[in-house]
């Protein structure tokens, strides 16, 4: 089992890669928080609330919330966001949240998104740290609205 460390390592990496490929245009690096009692936290670098995907709204105010208040770890050049964050008990995974929130502003260039998915559907990062990670993402686009 990886460490608090070793996973907040990956996502910095993986991080300043996409960065670095230009893959994205805004980024939260996380940070790693010791909360006591054992408890750590890989989050982000920003201070989140992120009860606003909770509440019965539409999925573009959620949307608007998470990218206005910097809710997210990368937002890459299409307008998705990325959310990448662990919760750690005595070491051990108590929670996670991967999540990906497409773009809702895209239903006028669908096309153009597609290009893009489809690109990072079957592009593999090869990175300088050791490690390759592998974009399977589908089109998600019909999930937007």
């Amino acid at each position: 089992m990886l460490s608090p460390g070793q996973i907040h390592q990956q996502v910095v990496r993986l991080t300043a890669d996409l960065v670095g490929l230009s893959l994205c245009n805004h980024q939260n690096f996380p940070s790693l928080r010791d909360l006591g009692h054992g408890i750590k936290e890989v989050g982000l670098g920003v201070k989140s609330n992120m009860s606003v995907a909770l509440k019965n709204v539409s999925y573009r105010d959620v949307y608007d919330e998470l990218e206005r208040t910097k809710t997210y770890n990368l937002r890459m050049l299409d307008g998705a966001l990325i959310q990448m964050m662990y919760r750690f008990n005595n070491e051990e995974i108590e929670a996670h949240r991967l999540a990906f929130f497409p773009s809702p502003y895209l239903e006028g260039n669908r096309s153009r998104s597609q290009k893009i998915l489809a690109r990072l559907a079957i592009y593999r990062v090869r990175s300088p740290h050791g490690y390759a990670t592998s974009f399977t993402l589908r089109d998600l686009g019909s999930h937007a609205a």
